[in-house]
């Protein structure tokens, strides 16, 4: 079988059987050869709580492509829920200047400040985002509700 097949039964067994998901996940990492593979491995070892090795593969996708956002915003989450809040900060950051236009860091950034009980400045960061992000873009709604 191949990795995207493994991965996908990882997370197909989740979240009722995580013994499961973690042998499934074992062998799509031993098949995953591409990005968009590792990055479907990375985010499912988050699921799992898996912190450590998601931040691995995470890590090892922003130094090979240190252009692509996503990667950048998601290493923040994962940083994020791993209590490395300093550091999520900088990387969703990072994705924000490397493509303004896009939703998920202005969200997350938005969440930790909100959860800090930092609100004006998160109301600045959707107010940055409503300002960057696309109109047709579905996750505006989520930035517009929480601008209010």
């Amino acid at each position: 079988m191949s990795a995207p097949v493994w991965a996908c039964r990882a997370l197909k067994s989740l979240p009722a059987d995580s013994a499961r998901a973690e042998s499934y996940l074992e062998e799509a990492e031993f098949y995953a050869l591409g990005r968009s593979t590792w990055h479907e491995v990375a985010l499912t070892r988050q699921s799992l709580k898996d912190y450590g090795r998601a931040l691995e593969i995470l890590d090892e996708l922003t130094a090979e492509y240190p252009h692509l956002w996503r990667f950048w915003s998601d290493r923040g989450v994962c940083e994020f829920l791993s209590g490395r809040t300093d550091a999520a900060v900088a990387h969703l950051r990072r994705a924000q200047r490397l493509d303004p236009s896009r939703a998920p860091p202005y969200l997350t950034l938005a969440t930790i400040y909100s959860g800090q009980g930092r609100r004006d400045l998160a109301r600045r960061i959707n107010e940055q985002a409503l300002a960057n992000i696309r109109s047709g873009d579905p996750l505006r709604a989520l930035v517009n509700r929480g601008s209010n």
